[in-house]
């Protein structure tokens, strides 16, 4: 554990690994600002509950302090089931720069190379009381691969933060959400806006991407992919309950799966056209009545029946 009270904590490393609810942090538990971070490593791991904080816990406005992730390497974030909720969920464990009362929360800034996030693992922006949400901005080169996880720039009581996320690679969610949404009650209490940027797939499996707000003007939704495709049971929201929607504009190609597609040349057999008498089986020196369709252990056959069989190679 490694604490800086409202301090600056600046970390230059090789790699870092944290589980067991190991912590980074530069919490603020009176009325002012809470520290920043900023970390510069190769990979990053947060295991088993292990978090970065820079939140605020303190009474006044104080707001949470801002966290600056540059990683040359992969990172994985797991959370902890907890007995309680937290966020909205029943996991602890990830990147927090939180306010609890009347502060903002803070910005995160994340780079690397691919970021794993799965068991609840979460990068939260967020605001607990009147102050609005932080913002996120998370740039990568490889995926971003996320499995009952979550990205937030929510605000309980007030205006949510905006959230961008870039990357050439693929974008995976299953079970997971990315939101900005607003819970404040006034008008100025708008949705955050969520920009999704990247030149692969971005596949959305029961999952939800939320800019929407109850007071305020929804926010506004930009995903722009080289291929969008979002299950049946996902959700893309940036509505307001009791005032302007937001807009959702998705930039992905269409796919014509029947463009795709070919006919051969020519038409289908005819079944009238191929077999023109009824097959007759001779049994001593009367005719049989019906028909018989005999398969025997020939080793190829013709392509229509009228045609010639193939010769069967052997070896002598």
């Amino acid at each position: 554990m490694v604490r800086a009270g409202g301090g600056q904590l600046v970390i230059k490393a090789g790699d870092i690994h944290l589980s067991q609810r190991g912590t980074l942090q530069t919490l603020a538990q009176g009325n002012g600002d809470a520290g920043s971070i900023q970390i510069q490593a190769g990979d990053l791991s947060l295991l088993s509950g292990a978090d970065i904080d820079a939140s605020n816990e303190g009474q006044g406005a104080g707001r949470g302090g801002n966290i600056s992730i540059q990683l040359s390497g992969d990172a994985l974030i797991e959370a902890e089931a907890i007995a309680g909720e937290f966020l909205g969920q029943s996991f602890l464990g990830g990147i927090y720069s939180i306010a609890e009362n009347r502060g903002q929360g803070g910005d995160i800034h994340f780079s690397a190379q691919k970021l794993t996030m799965q068991n609840g693992g979460t990068i939260a922006a967020a605001s607990l009381g009147s102050g609005n949400a932080g913002s996120i901005e998370i740039n990568l080169s490889g995926a971003l691969l996320m499995e009952t996880a979550s990205i937030t720039a929510q605000a309980q009581q007030a205006g949510g933060g905006n959230i961008h996320i870039e990357t050439p690679a693929r974008i995976q969610l299953l079970d997971s959400h990315i939101t900005a949404r607003a819970a404040g009650e006034l008008p100025e209490h708008a949705g955050g806006n969520v920009a999704i940027i990247n030149n692969e797939f971005f596949i959305i499996n029961h999952s939800q991407i939320l800019a929407s707000s109850v007071g305020g003007p929804g926010g506004n939704i930009h995903i722009d992919s080289r291929q969008f495709l979002p299950s049946g049971d996902s959700r893309v929201d940036a509505s307001s309950e009791r005032n302007i929607d937001g807009t959702v504009l998705i930039n992905s190609p269409e796919v014509d799966l029947g463009s795709a597609l070919r006919l051969q040349a020519g038409g289908f057999l005819r079944n009238d056209d191929l077999i023109r008498e009824q097959c007759k089986v001779q049994i001593g020196t009367a005719e049989a009545v019906g028909s018989r369709f005999i398969v025997s252990g020939a080793q190829s056959y013709p392509s229509a029946p009228d045609e010639l069989r193939g010769s069967v190679l052997g070896e002598e």
